[in-house]
């Protein structure tokens, strides 16, 4: 197992903050404890996790706490009633339970008094109860927007990932000559890999040009065989102005060869279109699949 690539994948990340399903949390306790690196990684952010939350946490006031307490012990009591706020107190005394009476009869006007006790009570509950709400919902806001960044860093590995491959791949497959061989490690000739135009998919082919002979070379890796009537052509655009470079050969054998096109003095733009068959003057009906800017 790489162990370096697994803990720069995001999955601890996640797993502190609680986004993995059982089974992979599951796992990742499982590597932890496997690998001691593994291990003091989630426990540091775990603490970075703490840190943050004590950072801005949100404690209620003190005295709601202490105040709350004070009446719920004093609610039968004349001093109970000295700590209600005055809206809340009634004139008449709190009854005295006999004491050798183990079921004390509630007078209306007793039972009056501590039905509002309890709406202050209650109050008092519902205030502390929205502090915590607002509390929990900051960091929900925050644990989604870690989630959608989230997202978009394994969206972005997995790009990376996917052009390493391809490049792997072009290196595998790339069918040299002794010829060929020169022109990709000659220093003159700048190579390119194309941008994908709309859909059309990234490094489709990579294209070279020779400062000093002005030559054009393009390798194919992944354009698709044209339909019956059309070709791909290469077109040079140099100071607005669009140039052919010649049409490319597109079959299962020529893909990893370099092909060889026709000169250009000081292309800017290298575009590779689909044209109707047999057109070579300006493209009119020209779909445009890749697209390369050199700076020589």
């Amino acid at each position: 197992m790489d162990i370096n690539h697994y803990i720069s994948s995001g999955v601890l990340e996640s797993y502190v903050y609680g986004l993995l399903p059982e089974d992979e949390v599951a796992e990742v306790e499982a590597i932890a404890l496997q690998y001691p690196e593994v291990k003091e990684i989630v426990e540091d952010l775990q603490f970075q996790k703490e840190e943050f939350v004590k950072c801005y946490a949100v404690t209620p006031p003190p005295e709601i706490k202490a105040r709350l307490m004070l009446i719920i012990r004093n609610e039968s009591t004349p001093e109970g009633e000295l700590i209600l706020p005055q809206e809340l107190r009634l004139n008449n005394p709190v009854p005295q339970s006999p004491a050798s009476t183990p079921v004390v009869k509630m007078t209306p006007t007793a039972a009056k008094k501590k039905e509002r006790r309890w709406k202050f009570i209650a109050a008092a509950a519902i205030i502390v109860f929205a502090i915590s709400v607002g509390v929990n919902f900051f960091f929900a806001t925050d644990t989604n927007d870690y989630k959608a960044r989230y997202e978009k860093l394994i969206a972005a590995q997995k790009q990376i990932t996917d052009d390493k491959e391809l490049e792997s791949n072009q290196t595998a497959s790339l069918q040299e000559s002794e010829e060929d061989k020169k022109l990709i490690k000659d220093p003159n000739v700048i190579w390119v890999k194309a941008s994908g135009y709309n859909t059309h998919p990234d490094g489709a082919v990579t294209i070279g040009w020779n400062t000093v002979s002005h030559e054009v070379y393009l390798i194919n890796w992944r354009l698709p065989i044209p339909p019956e009537g059309k070709q791909y052509h290469l077109r040079t655009i140099t100071g607005g102005k669009p140039a052919d470079a010649g049409i490319l050969t597109i079959t299962p054998a020529s893909n990893g060869k370099i092909q060889h096109l026709k000169p250009s003095t000081a292309p800017q733009t290298l575009v590779v279109t689909l044209e109707p068959t047999g057109s070579t003057g300006a493209p009119g009906q020209a779909e445009i699949y890749q697209v390369a800017e050199l700076n020589p």
